[in-house]
């Protein structure tokens, strides 16, 4: 492993311009989260960066006929009677109760907003939960919209998930009360049109198998190199076949308008017509009012009067959802208010298509755990051979994780076990442990079993049981995130361009860079008769300041990106000194606070602020809830809704099954461990 000597303690400089003053807080020796479930194949979320769909479906009509409905099923605690199909998409917001106490409705839009005569709409689902006063109280603080990134991710089931946990960080206490916003973007979960090119289930999980066993050898031969290659390409193919036996121009297929400008300017229109919706609201409460005065009565009208086409943003995006936040801010920067953007890409590289520079700390993360693996010692961290050491380290943690994975590579671990078929080698651990570190507490927990484990050639121990139904599978991993990344960029790489990137990103990491090239998206064979429609270098002077956030160590947005894009617009910058992919997944009270400040007051206590993290790598579970019991009563609530969140973040990620934590403490550990 490289970088021996790098500490996560010491980076806090590294990256800033200027000195820091006052609320600086040092990075404690063990830092801590939590996490999800491992599989030994392409995690979830990052095989949505390869396999994505393309069917076109407006409910009326199909282009790609499924054996069997793989639509998305109702979330847990649907109100009785809730079903998306039922609800009429309008040009208004009228919201029906939906998923445990939140509220959703669909808004028909223009498919293209360069051309809204076409009569062509795309509907988009959208969930509200909404804050603890109403719109006519002085400390109702507008909606915040939500993107937790992808692209493709589900911004309805991720509010109907998390929702419980962000209402505490941002509605508990303050000066402010916010609606919480979530929706799918068009081709996403509950929107349409939905962009799919697999015929069925099937065809598509055979399709995804056959990718990954071509990723375990794509470097073995050039005929290993352009199998790999030619799958990849077969998505626009797939999609150049949806398009042609739909008898439909390829100027009007909706395929040309899934790209982020179109959800940028959805945005606006989600912003409008909530506008629309607060003051009609209001309007409402005040006739049911008998008890105001007429000040009072006119001060409310003024407070949540609209205005057409003067509605400002909120919005919390996080990893994409800040290339989605850039491009909103460089488009429209007169309609910025509070925007936070959480896990920071680099803009200028998305646009281009280079994914290389997202895994530039992902070498300085196997060397953090290495050091606090050894420093933890064997009774926390079960991939150390020695007790737990203050002060030395010899170094045996990297040399065990170097030779297990050597071993791997020269001897996969092929075993029988339950009647079923184990092999596991090297690319295998390695996806899932890279997927694991979303969330550092729980991911570094995990790593140590899963690498124990390895090295010990446990098979049962990567046992997985039955698998998720095809119907899952296809539904979890067909987001549409090639469709919307090709769509931003102009990148159409030949073999040999394709091959000397490859090789770039290897050299940028040279542990990960294989897993990664095999991840990211591909866009060549892309259809000729689909133009790209490029995103804007990004940069304006944006009306309000926006908020930068990154963790010390983020395994796939660096906090280098986070000082770039504050050059780019009138910003602060908040670091968490954490390891793990955005804020949410590292809990930290300070941090969490920071935020709240910045959305209740457009501030943070400095340009460039720094947390620490509230938990220690491979601390115990019990030794947090002792640990909790110091703290105040409102830093308990806010760190057990942290914890709950980075526990599943994102959803799908295996870390906390793996790491022992997949429980957590309810209500006999605290009142906070609950719903508040």
């Amino acid at each position: 492993m490289e970088d021996e000597g790098f500490d996560v303690r010491a980076s806090r400089t590294k990256f800033r311009d200027a000195k820091v003053e006052g609320h600086i807080h040092v990075f404690s020796r063990r830092p801590s989260i939590l996490v999800s479930r491992l599989k030994l194949l392409f995690s979830l979320a990052l095989l949505a960066a390869i396999f994505v769909a393309i069917k076109y479906s407006t409910g009326k009509s199909s282009f790609a006929i499924s054996d069997e409905d793989c639509s998305n099923p109702e979330l847990e605690g649907s109100a009785e009677g809730f079903q998306w199909s039922a609800l009429k998409p309008l040009s208004k917001l009228s919201y029906v109760p939906c998923y445990n106490g939140n509220y959703c409705t669909r808004l028909a839009v223009p498919l293209n907003w360069n051309n809204s005569d076409q009569n062509a709409e795309a509907v988009l689902a959208i969930i509200r939960r909404p804050a603890q006063v109403d719109v006519t109280h002085p400390d109702y603080g507008g909606a915040i919209l939500f993107n937790f990134g992808g692209p493709g991710g589900s911004g309805i089931e991720l509010i109907a998930l998390y929702g419980p946990s962000l209402d505490v960080i941002l509605n508990s206490k303050g000066t402010k009360y916010y609606d919480l916003i979530g929706w799918d973007p068009r081709s996403v979960g509950a929107s349409t049109p939905i962009v799919d090119g697999f015929l069925n289930p099937i065809s598509q999980h055979d399709y995804m198998e056959k990718l990954v066993d071509a990723s375990e050898t794509i470097f073995e031969s050039q005929s290993s190199f352009n199998k790999f290659y030619d799958m990849k390409g077969l998505y626009g193919k797939l999609l150049t076949s949806s398009i042609e036996s739909s008898n439909m121009s390829a100027q009007k297929h909706p395929a040309r308008f899934m790209g982020t400008t179109s959800v940028v300017r959805d945005m606006i229109e989600i912003i409008e017509r909530h506008g629309e919706w607060r003051e009609e609201t209001a309007e409402k409460t005040l006739r049911m009012r008998q008890d105001l005065s007429a000040e009072q009565t006119r001060s409310i009208r003024v407070r949540t009067k609209y205005t057409k086409n003067t509605e400002q943003l909120q919005y919390w995006g996080f990893s994409y959802g800040t290339f989605l936040g850039q491009a909103f801010a460089t488009l429209h920067p007169d309609r910025v208010q509070r925007m936070v953007f959480d896990g920071i890409g680099n803009f200028s590289d998305y646009r281009a298509g280079n994914w290389e520079s997202m895994i530039f700390d992902a070498e300085r993360v196997v060397t953090n755990f290495a050091r606090e693996c050894e420093l933890a010692g064997s009774e926390r961290c079960i991939f150390a051979d020695t007790p737990s050491s203050s002060n030395t380290i010899n170094g045996s943690v990297s040399k065990k994780w170097i030779a297990t994975f050597s071993a791997l590579q020269k001897h996969p671990i092929t075993e029988v076990y339950n009647d079923n078929p184990i092999y596991v080698t090297e690319m295998s651990i390695r996806q899932p442990l890279f997927r694991t570190w979303y969330t550092g507490w729980f991911g570094f927990k995990a790593t140590s079993n899963v690498m124990q484990n390895a090295a010990l050639r446990n098979s049962s121990f990567f046992y997985s049981g039955s698998n998720p139904s095809f119907c899952q599978e296809s539904r979890d991993q067909a987001f549409p995130t090639t469709l919307i990344v090709c769509t931003d960029s102009r990148e159409r790489r030949s073999r040999g361009e394709y091959l000397e990137y490859v090789e770039g990103v290897i050299r940028e990491s040279p542990s990960w860079g294989k897993m990664w090239s095999t991840i990211i998206p591909a866009c060549h064979d892309w259809p000729d008769i689909l133009p790209p429609q490029p995103l804007p270098p990004p940069g304006a002077e944006t009306a309000n300041k926006i908020l930068m956030v990154s963790l010390t160590l983020d395994v796939c947005t660096p906090l280098a990106n986070a000082v770039d894009a504050a050059r780019n617009f009138p910003s602060q910058v908040l670091e968490i000194q954490g390891i793990g992919h955005t804020s949410l997944g590292y809990p930290s009270v300070c941090a969490l606070k920071e935020i709240k400040s910045y959305f209740d007051t457009g501030s943070i206590s400095n340009d460039y602020t720094q947390c620490a993290p509230s938990l220690e790598l491979f601390q115990s579970m019990d030794s947090v809830v002792e640990m909790m019991y110091q703290l105040p009563l409102e830093d308990r609530y806010l760190l057990a809704s942290a914890i709950k969140i980075s526990q599943q973040w994102p959803p799908g990620n295996p870390a906390s099954h793996y790491s022992g934590e997949s429980q957590l403490p309810g209500l006999e550990a605290g009142d906070w461990w609950g719903d508040k």
